[in-house]
């Protein structure tokens, strides 16, 4: 028993010392070259901010209603369509649109994934399982690029409540979450927050 306590101790050891070394390295190691165009999508783009308007309720970052737009943003030509909120016209988010009598309502949160980051809107994971349930399933996504796991802990408690809703799918891809947290470790703001109009 005694073997396997110190076992068990020394791999416990390790593991903390790897984590521990990971996170160190990452904090000292400058980041390569070639994530130049990638920290531009965790950041707001020129064409982003063009398309986008600051929610005066919350101050975060909101696309622009009834819109469909074309962007080229490092993975090809994609393009998205916003439809309004349901409480604010002025304000949009990507969808096909709510479904009032809609047996279940979700609020899809995530990061650029949950987004449809670099697909047409029928592509995005959350239409296709709309699709496949019909109109007993609505399923509504308040992302946008440049979110990532983070911002959630934000932004999920100022929209709750202005989108009815009994489910709450979070989705999110693995393969980016540490670099965003790295890169939003700093910031005082969401990451999709737009700098407020000038005086």
């Amino acid at each position: 028993m005694k073997r396997f306590l110190r076992l068990a101790a020394i791999l416990l050891f390790n593991v903390a010392l790897t984590v521990l070394l990971v996170e160190f390295s990452l904090r000292l190691i400058p980041l390569p070259s070639g994530f130049s165009s990638y920290l531009k999508v965790v950041g707001m783009l020129e064409e982003q901010q063009a398309a986008s308007l600051r929610d005066p309720q919350t101050g975060i970052t909101a696309l622009r209603p009834g819109q469909t737009l074309t962007w080229s943003i490092m993975d090809g030509k994609w393009t998205i369509t916003t439809v309004p909120f349901p409480d604010n016209p002025e304000l949009g988010f990507r969808d096909d649109g709510l479904n009032p009598q809609a047996r279940r309502k979700v609020f899809a949160c995530g990061d650029s994934y949950t987004f449809g980051f670099g697909v047409d809107d029928a592509q995005v994971w959350h239409e296709q399982l709309e699709r496949r349930y019909g109109s007993e399933v609505d399923i509504f996504n308040l992302r946008d690029l440049g979110n990532s796991v983070a911002d959630i802990r934000d932004l999920y408690p100022l929209y709750k409540d202005r989108f009815p809703h009994d489910t709450v799918f979070l989705c999110i891809y693995l393969g980016n979450e540490f670099l965003d947290c790295r890169i939003n470790a700093n910031r005082k703001e969401p990451a999709n927050a737009i700098p407020p109009a000038g005086p």
